[in-house]
């Protein structure tokens, strides 16, 4: 069947009313495109991601998989966003399944994605085995999209979950961040930073907590290619 998908631009609030969840959030209707028929396309989304979308654009990957679980992915600055309940429960669901392959698989598959993605390959023999496996253990037709996210944010927590003060202050810095904690940690190599943040670690041990970092980034997207 053909559908008209549309930019996030273009979405329209549906007539149906608000929905106010248990926890205080509220649920918006989004018409996002339409069917063969004409009939609209719909997404019910948290009143708080909408704002924010709107907000700041250029942050969000927003992508549409009519006929797969669930039919939007969203990412902001490579990160998956839980955009609604049903997407809460479809996370859940993929990363009890992701413990039964085998990491070698995962990463494989990881990095096919990634390769995929600014079109210096077009393997896909990993990916095709993750997806189907994930789908036939949870026995629902996933967005591939969406298990990439929810994939990515599962290495991360497996390899990347900071549990030191210097991993969690340059695991949340942002990009100018990054370059001061860089430019003060090669000016100290074997003595303790001057970077208020930093200050209380040697340049070298900054230098390995940025290149771990840096890596988990480049494999969700944050680092690509211009």
């Amino acid at each position: 069947m053909n559908f008209r998908i549309y930019k996030v631009k273009d979405w329209k609030r549906s007539e149906k009313e608000m929905v106010q969840l248990p926890n205080g959030r509220y649920y918006i209707c989004i018409e996002i495109g339409k069917d063969a028929k004409g009939e609209p396309l719909e997404e019910w989304i948290y009143q708080d991601i909408i704002e924010d979308i709107d907000a700041s654009p250029k942050d969000y990957n927003v992508i549409t998989r009519v006929g797969h679980v669930p039919q939007l992915t969203v990412r902001k600055k490579g990160k998956l966003v839980i955009h609604n309940e049903q997407a809460r429960e479809y996370n859940v669901l993929i990363q009890q399944t992701l413990p039964q392959i085998p990491m070698g698989l995962l990463t494989k598959a990881i990095t096919e994605i990634r390769l995929n993605a600014e079109r210096y390959s077009t393997r896909n023999h990993s990916t095709n085995a993750v997806i189907s496996t994930i789908n036939a253990l949870a026995n629902v037709d996933f967005s591939a999209d969406f298990v990439y996210a929810v994939l990515i944010e599962y290495y991360e927590i497996q390899y990347n979950t900071p549990v030191t003060e210097l991993q969690d202050s340059v695991h949340f810095a942002d990009y100018e961040e990054l370059v001061a904690y860089a430019c003060d940690a090669v000016l100290h190599m074997n003595e303790n930073c001057e970077d208020e943040v930093i200050k209380h670690f040697k340049g070298d041990e900054v230098i390995a907590a940025l290149g771990k970092e840096l890596v988990f980034r480049l494999l969700t997207s944050e680092i690509h290619q211009r």
